[in-house]
């Protein structure tokens, strides 16, 4: 299902990217102000149903002509109006799935030419299931962006990789994408909504990381051995009025790119409280789940982790992390669940 420019803009008007405008069906004139069709097409401007409106004449010749015409076959009923403002980069950016897989591509040349540039103007990475940023991150200081605006650009791609997902958007497009006064902000954007059923999310992420993965609603997230185990955890929590996030059994052959990849997503994907691991060293190894959090420590997350591990390589691996900030090394399975529920409420 296509959106109008204005319904798409309200999925990011929240998180103040973007600028403010009107949306009318009668003649207004406003100085300083674009004014804009709407229309489930693009190549608006092209034909000219984008105009820099100067006078209140070429205001009434705006109005008059698209109240009058149509475009592409379709009848304008509603117009946005935006502020004016200079433009000195423009960027560009898509999420689409194709056969149920994701795509983005970004472009540091955005406009109405975007469709005449070669390909190796733009960036296009295949998301088989997690956001990853290290290959944008690459081809952003590639083409001399400055610091800052790689960690708002990236923060942004972020955001709209979990709108996407959320909202089951089909294909979104943002063209332009400008930076001003080291703010983002979306002066167009198409979206096409995915209306079809797609795969379970709990089912796809299981298949990738090799893990028995439920998605559940809450806020502490549980990693543990042993469906019998977790199943027991779950009640616990749940009789003490606390719903968890999610529920993830690793099998002993999963190899530690997978768990990095699991803890990127729970960093990525949504806020959880709390990180809550109970792992015994004869499943998998107590050292590769001491690494994964190592590597976790060089991001920025702000849930806390409660660990309780037994088995092989216990102590050698607890000595890695045992003076780490936002770790809790338990002993017992209570005094984990009653920390657990103490920080999920702090």
């Amino acid at each position: 299902m296509n959106l109008y420019e204005y319904e798409g803009k309200l999925f990011f008007k929240k998180y103040n990217l973007i600028l403010n405008s009107y949306l009318t069906k009668k003649n207004i004139f406003i100085k300083k102000y674009i004014y804009k069709i709407q229309s489930y097409y693009g190549s608006r401007k092209k034909n000219n149903g984008i105009c820099d409106v100067k006078t209140i004449k070429e205001c009434n010749f705006f109005f008059k002509k698209w109240k009058t015409y149509k475009y592409k076959k379709n009848k304008i009923k509603l117009f946005l109006i935006e502020k004016k403002i200079f433009i000195k980069k423009e960027f560009y950016f898509t999420f689409f799935f194709i056969n149920e897989c994701l795509f983005f591509i970004f472009s540091d040349k955005g406009g109405i030419e975007i469709e005449s540039l070669q390909k190796i103007n733009f960036l296009k990475i295949k998301i088989n299931l997690f956001f990853i940023s290290y290959t944008i991150f690459d081809f952003l200081l590639n083409i001399n962006i400055n610091k800052i605006n790689i960690n708002l650009l990236l923060k942004i791609f972020f955001l709209i990789y979990n709108i996407v997902i959320l909202k089951k958007i089909f294909f979104l497009e943002i063209n332009p994408l400008i930076i001003l006064n080291n703010k983002i902000y979306f002066l167009d954007c198409k979206i096409i909504i995915l209306l079809k059923k797609i795969n379970n999310f709990s089912e796809k992420i299981s298949s990738f990381l090799k893990i028995n993965y439920i998605q559940l609603k809450g806020n502490i997230c549980c990693i543990i051995n042993g469906a019998g185990l977790a199943l027991k955890i779950l009640d616990l929590f749940s009789y003490n009025n606390i719903k968890c996030f999610n529920f993830i059994d690793l099998s002993g052959t999963i190899k530690e790119k997978d768990i990095n990849n699991l803890f990127n997503y729970l960093i990525l994907y949504k806020k959880i409280n709390v990180l809550f691991i109970n792992i015994f060293g004869g499943i998998i190894s107590c050292e590769k789940i001491i690494n994964c959090i190592l590597n976790l420590m060089y991001k920025n997350f702000f849930f806390k982790i409660i660990l309780k591990i037994d088995g092989n390589d216990k102590f050698y691996s607890l000595l890695k992390i045992i003076k780490l900030k936002n770790i809790f090394i338990e002993k017992n399975i209570y005094s984990s669940l009653k920390k657990s529920i103490i920080l999920n409420n702090v």
